[in-house]
């Protein structure tokens, strides 16, 4: 997870590009030479295993995965609001088609016949599809759709075997109902929907983390659940009225998409320059173009301990842990790598002098878009930096028979 230095900034990096994969931004980090070589849920509760990197720093929780199991063999995956298919590696996926895990689906469910691609921008998965009888905690569906790999790219890195994506159907590529969508249909779940504790490796509650399915957790949480209207059913896509720096807050409006698989936040440059300006950042360009720059901020870490983040929503200014500002620091070798003169500078001064050392933020800058209808500009991508702070559901009826994301402040 780590370089031979113990920096945790490569591994960051390379799931941000993932990340601009998987929602087809189109560009990605491509621009820095030798980066590739450098980078390489009845009402149940399911604990999750935070996956931290290892070294030295803040900001290292990489992914979060659970178990659950197909007819009673066992598999841990990934749960992601942001994605809507469900694959797991086939018979025909070895390590060098991509899988390189021991745990593989027999493929005993229902063929239907037919295959999956889904393409996440250079990267993808195929897969044959099948219905299976599929369980997480205690609760069983059956007739979910299982993509039984037989190619996948861009996920070599996950300790989990495979992916649930948990946004809705409408974007799933296998055009099948997602696992929580078939128990509602089954009528398994007392109330619709499904909620995350999202624990922290840096203030060592990461063992704490929990996916509960059909309820919420009172003891995860203080206070009210806020509730944010989902603005369109594909993702978990709801409203932000604005950013707030410290005391100062600025309403912009724009959209988000809440999403537990990606490791950080994603945001437009009207809200990622200045919350990169206030930290004292320096702008990074890691790849993309002249029209769409792929932007990182790097700052003294000591700023972040200083400087208070929130992003709005229904209203109210939702605050980030310093912990969850930074990814990591940034070594003398990977500076050199990005070739910027002035941060080889600072990374150097910082060599005799500590306090100096710089971090790169959490919130990172591009402007993605979605090509809906219509289409989506100023665009966002709240990830795990900002879930950390907020226990999170995703009700399919919470505002008058529609779905809506409720917050509330993480114990």
């Amino acid at each position: 997870m780590v370089d031979e230095s113990g920096n945790v900034l490569p591994e960051a990096l390379r799931i941000f590009n993932n990340t601009l994969k998987k929602y087809n931004s189109g560009a990605y980090i491509t621009s820095i030479p030798g980066l590739e070589e450098k980078l390489q849920k009845r009402q149940t509760a399911v604990p999750l295993t935070d996956q931290c990197s290892e070294g030295e720093g803040v900001g290292n929780d990489i992914l979060y995965y659970g178990s659950m199991n197909v007819r009673g063999k066992p598999f841990t995956i990934q749960f992601d609001t942001g994605s809507s298919d469900f694959f797991l590696p086939g018979p025909k996926c070895t390590s060098a088609q991509g899988c390189p895990g021991t745990s593989r689906y027999d493929e005993g469910g229902k063929d239907l016949g037919n295959t999956t691609t889904v393409t996440y921008g250079s990267g993808a998965i195929k897969g044959e599809n099948f219905l299976d009888t599929v369980t997480v905690g205690n609760l069983s569906a059956t007739n979910v759709n299982i993509i039984s790999l037989t190619n996948a790219e861009g996920f070599n890195s996950s300790e989990s075997d495979g992916l649930m994506g948990m946004a809705f159907s409408t974007l799933a590529n296998s055009r099948q109902p997602t696992f929580v969508e078939q128990l509602i249909a089954e009528k398994k779940i007392p109330s619709k929907e499904f909620c995350y504790h999202l624990g922290r490796c840096s203030t060592g509650t990461h063992a704490q983390s929990e996916l509960s399915i059909g309820s919420h957790n009172p003891a995860k949480y203080t206070g009210n659940l806020l509730t944010v209207p989902v603005v369109s059913k594909d993702y978990w896509r709801v409203a932000v009225d604005g950013y707030q720096v410290n005391s100062a807050a600025v309403p912009i409006s724009a959209q988000a998409a809440i999403d537990t698989g990606t490791t950080a936040i994603i945001a437009s440059t009207a809200y990622a320059a200045p919350i990169g300006e206030a930290l004292g950042g320096i702008p990074l360009q890691l790849g993309g173009s002249a029209n769409f720059p792929i932007i990182a901020y790097a700052f003294p870490c000591a700023n972040a301990q200083n400087t208070t983040i929130s992003f709005t929503f229904a209203g109210e200014p939702l605050a980030i842990h310093p912990n969850d500002l930074v990814l990591g620091t940034i070594e003398l070798g990977f500076a050199e790598l990005l070739n910027i003169a002035p941060l080889t500078a600072r990374v150097k001064a910082a060599q005799a002098d500590p306090a100096q050392t710089l971090c790169v933020g959490s919130v990172l800058q591009a402007d993605i878009g979605l090509t809906m209808d219509p289409p989506v500009t100023n665009f966002h991508i709240i990830g795990d930096t900002f879930l950390k702070n907020w226990y999170s559901c995703y009700s399919y009826d919470a505002v008058d028979g529609k779905p809506a994301v409720l917050f509330g402040k993480s114990v």
